[in-house]
């Protein structure tokens, strides 16, 4: 016979939270998963449901950090609709044709912050309107962050521009021609909207359209 004693029924359910507990946290971790579902599930093009959801849920989402807000976490597809916009900033009298002396926003600060989301999000505006030859929305945009660099951040402006970065083919890296291959080659990059900005003697701002901001180089890629 066994010296070692065994331990009772009682002891061992000591152990382990009672009941209520374990209820309560099951129905917390449920809730807790809900929320996630739907930060997940409205965080590209939400339905009107689920933007209520989302911003009746806001105050633990948002506390937690689960709300997205349009973060691009997905991947794509490769097509020419999953180029990345960006907004950038000419100073004046630096050269417009040196990659280089072109500020891209947000141009200081933490990559992964919500200064450089609100810019994308800037960017992706501006191209849209930009594309459905609506002129208002993307010069009232360049004209303010123009404005904006010239006041708050003692940077004057002499150009903007919006550009979308367009995904390489995938045939191309490993088969293509040079510039095919270098992801910064200018050939994949498309101007959607540009602009000269003119800063008059009393500090204001305006902008004068450039009309030939979208005849530019554009990758040759076939659609399969």
């Amino acid at each position: 016979m066994s010296s070692r004693s065994t331990p009772k029924a009682d002891d061992v359910a000591a152990k382990f939270p009672s009941e209520g507990v374990r209820s309560a946290l099951t129905l917390f971790l449920c809730i807790h998963l809900f929320c996630i579902f739907v930060a997940l599930c409205s965080n590209s093009t939400p339905s009107p449901l689920q933007s209520r959801l989302l911003g009746f849920l806001a105050p633990y989402t948002r506390l937690l950090n689960f709300d997205l807000n349009y973060t691009p976490y997905y991947l794509t597809f490769g097509p020419p609709s999953d180029g990345s916009e960006s907004i950038e900033i000419l100073p004046a009298g630096s050269d417009p044709a040196v990659p280089q002396n072109w500020h891209v926003l947000p141009d200081v600060g933490y990559s992964g912050g919500d200064r450089r989301q609100r810019y994308e999000r800037l960017a992706e505006v501006m191209a849209f309107y930009a594309q459905q030859d609506e002129e208002e929305i993307p010069g009232l945009i360049a004209q303010s962050i123009a404005a904006h660099f010239q006041t708050a951040e003692q940077l004057e402006p002499s150009q903007i521009r919006c550009r979308t970065h367009i995904p390489q083919m995938r045939e191309w890296i490993g088969g293509g021609t040079p510039a095919q291959r270098d992801w910064l080659d200018p050939s994949h990059f498309r101007v959607d909207y540009a602009a000269n900005v003119v800063v008059s003697g009393d500090g204001s701002v305006s902008i004068v359209k450039i009309e030939e901001a979208s005849q530019v180089a554009r990758p040759d890629r076939q659609e399969n």
